[in-house]
């Protein structure tokens, strides 16, 4: 199954699409795969989306202004984590694996003078 994932994962990462518009093409980029138990995440326009590893349409999961990087599900596949730029800073944020509002756990700044120490 994880080599299957890599192949997945791979052309997924490297795969642009085309998809129409009014009168002009968008592509979009798809970046960042995660994938649990026959999910597949992925960051695309700035946000995450959700596809089954079959394929088919893919749900938006997040839509707030700001740029969504590196989502990783959690363990039991419930929720998925990831880094987004929402408030000026890049911080990390959770959602249910299924969608929904976006909780941020962290807040310290990664814009200031001096990081944070321990």
């Amino acid at each position: 199954m994880r080599r299957t994932m890599s192949r997945t994962a791979l052309l997924l990462a490297g795969t642009c699409l085309a998809q129409p518009a009014t009168a002009q093409a968008e592509h979009a980029c798809m970046r960042y795969p995660t994938e649990h138990d026959g999910t597949i995440v992925f960051v695309s326009r700035g946000n995450l989306w959700s596809v089954g590893k079959g394929g088919g349409a893919a749900a938006r999961l997040t839509s707030d202004p700001g740029e969504d990087v590196m989502p990783r599900f959690s363990p039991d596949g419930k929720w998925i984590t990831f880094t987004a730029s929402y408030q000026g800073s890049q911080d990390v944020y959770v959602i249910p694996a299924g969608g929904g509002g976006a909780r941020r756990p962290t807040f310290h700044s990664d814009i200031g003078p001096k990081a944070p120490t321990r």
